[in-house]
């Protein structure tokens, strides 16, 4: 939000200037203790005494804002703007409100409203890079990925230490696979501003999907992260009051964005039921924006719910001493939509990542990771975290779809008279790389297909640039099919009955694809990699039962697709019996993996209580 009262004194007010000053001025000291309400009362007086001044609506839609009114603030910046069209501090708030909450039909409208609007207003007195910046975010939400990314250029041609236009055009190149554009601009966000740890978060999330970038790189940049940012933040760890009952009903708080219809809800979304009330009391604390259906779920199933989209991060802080949380866990790591410069403050005694990333946080103050034995074989991996690595005995993840699920098609092949290969992963993971080693399979299996299915495919330039790297390994357009977003998850779903056999990307594997693909009946050929990323599938397959569908390197991959393809009887029987398979897995078997989970927790809170 731009800044609450710094605006009301550079415009005059033509009647009661005394008594609106005075309104502006209290509205400040109550805002600095906190008074949020009483604020919002000495404003609504500044808007009654000075109709027609666009500030006061502005500033009380901040406050109504912060308060968690959308629809008041709303209505406060279009009073503001209908006051004075040109008021671009009004245009600028409205529209990160619209941003925020996903209205980016609106959003695009108001940013060419703003734009018009400034057009003949002096570039000293406003930053146009910042409108040009915020109609590309409107687009990126409308999935007009080339228009955005004109935008973000615009404002960076406009004024090139804008960081955050570099940091969004960073975001988008590596939404679209350009992975070295996208490293490009974070790093140039970096230099112009380095306390933006979120830009920081991005580029160590980036590093990821690189199969140039080893593991100790990755690991010393989370180092630097931890380094960067704890110490400004950290106050000290006193825990002097804490209980430390070793045998107590251990308080848990789970903090995500991902309390959602979203991938990684997938492994989380009935755990909260699970856990046994007389050992374990659950909160969540959500960051997720706008709650959806899934959303509920989490919620009926935890003891106590905390949304903490409007705290900043020192109030998250609090309200987890206060809630006296024993263990809290992580559940999103460097990935969009962070808090963990929360757990950098260090509100619990006993702090653990867990999914949503696949490496270390970097963070001093995050004193475990929880894994396990496949995707982070000893050794190495503890030498390269900066948490304690705890390896859950049946695997660290397990899968929780939605069922009963749609039924189970017959092979395509035999209707198709070809075998159909397929990847619904994110493009990012499609490195050159991956392009190469599937080309590859497709050249060992005569006639075979790829059918692709990506969030940004339907771009015709994104589309043209992946044929074209098929194409330099001599793969035909007419071997390639690829398919943009679709309107909903059944959809998503019901493409699965075109594909034979799914292919994990490399060196970041899938993970919610790689289960759903399983689920409707198509075998998941995986590479075995040196990192967690790269080991992920391997680790679900071996806790479904399937480690024959895990190569060791490219050549054993291809043998292995070549081998299962040229089979399409035991394919067939393979794609009618995996589901029940799945079922009886340790990858499904939600009862024991939550035994699991809580004998874990239970340990490292014992640890803490022997050590305090």
């Amino acid at each position: 939000m731009r800044g609450l009262l710094s605006r009301f004194r550079k415009r005059p007010a033509r009647a009661g200037t005394a008594d609106l000053s005075a309104e502006f001025q209290e509205a400040q000291r109550l805002l600095q203790l906190g008074q949020l309400d009483q604020a919002i009362d000495c404003l609504e007086r500044a808007c009654q005494l000075a109709p027609g001044h666009p500030a006061a609506h502005s500033n009380l839609g901040n406050c109504y804002r912060q308060q968690g009114d959308r629809e008041r603030a709303r209505r406060c910046y279009r009073r503001a703007i209908a006051s004075d069209p040109r008021f671009i501090p009004a245009y600028l708030n409205l529209g990160e409100l619209l941003l925020a909450h996903y209205d980016f039909e609106e959003a695009g409208m108001l940013y060419r409203q703003a734009l018009a609007a400034a057009a003949d207003i002096p570039a000293e007195q406003f930053n146009p890079a910042v409108l040009h910046h915020g109609l590309g975010q409107a687009l990126k939400g409308l999935g007009k990925s080339q228009d955005a990314i004109a935008c973000y250029e615009t404002a960076i041609r406009l004024q090139p230490e804008f960081a955050p236009a570099h940091n969004s055009l960073g975001i988008m190149l590596m939404s679209l696979n350009d992975l070295d554009g996208a490293e490009r601009h974070f790093r140039q966000a970096l230099e112009l501003q380095p306390g933006l740890n979120h830009v920081l978060s991005n580029l160590l999330l980036l590093m990821n999907y690189r199969p140039d970038r080893t593991q100790r790189e990755l690991y010393e940049t989370s180092l630097e992260f931890g380094r960067r940012y704890e110490p400004a933040v950290q106050t000290g760890c006193d825990f002097a009051g804490h209980a430390t009952d070793p045998d107590k009903v251990l308080k848990v708080g789970f903090v995500s964005s991902d309390f959602r219809d979203q991938s990684v809800a997938f492994f989380t979304w009935k755990l909260f039921g699970e856990f046994d009330r007389s050992k374990i009391q659950v909160f969540g604390y959500s960051n997720v924006l706008n709650p959806d259906h899934r959303t509920a779920k989490f919620q009926a199933q935890a003891d106590h719910w905390r949304s903490i989209v409007n705290l900043s991060d020192d109030q998250v802080a609090e309200q987890v001493r206060a809630d006296e949380i024993d263990i809290l866990l992580d559940l999103t790591g460097h990935a969009g939509d962070n808090r963990l410069m929360v757990f950098a403050r260090k509100p619990a005694p006993v702090q653990a990542s867990w999914i949503g990333y696949p490496n270390t946080t970097g963070l001093s103050a995050m004193d475990y990771r929880l894994t396990d034995a496949i995707a982070d074989p000893p050794g190495e991996a503890d030498r390269l975290h900066s948490e304690t690595l705890i390896r859950l005995e049946h695997g660290f993840l397990c899968y929780q779809p939605d069922e009963p699920g749609p039924e189970i098609s017959e092979l395509p092949a035999l209707r198709n008279g070809f075998v159909t290969f397929g990847s619904f992963n994110m493009l990012r993971k499609i490195t050159p790389e991956v392009v190469r080693v599937w080309s590859k399979i497709l050249q060992a299996v005569p006639g075979s297909r790829l059918l692709m299915k990506s969030q940004h495919l339907d771009n015709p330039v994104v589309n043209a640039r992946f044929r074209e790297l098929f194409r330099a390994h001599g793969i035909t357009d007419d071997r390639l099919e690829m398919i943009g977003p679709v309107p909903e998850r059944r959809d998503h779903i019901a493409l699965y009955s075109r594909v034979d056999i799914a292919l994990d990307p490399f060196p970041y594997n899938g993970t919610t694809t790689t289960c759903e693909a399983l689920w409707m009946g198509v075998p998941v050929l995986g590479l075995r990699g040196d990192r967690h990323a790269s080991r992920v599938t391997a680790s679900i397959l071996h806790h479904a039962g399937l480690d024959e569908l895990i190569a060791e390197d490219e050549h054993a991959l291809v043998d292995l697709a070549q081998r299962i393809a040229g089979d399409l009887d035991a394919l067939a029987a393979s794609r009618a019996s995996l589901r029940a398979r799945l079922k009886a897995s340790g990858l499904m078997d939600l009862a024991r993996f939550t035994r699991t989970l809580e004998h874990a927790l239970r340990d490292v809170w014992r640890r803490w209580c022997e050590q305090s």
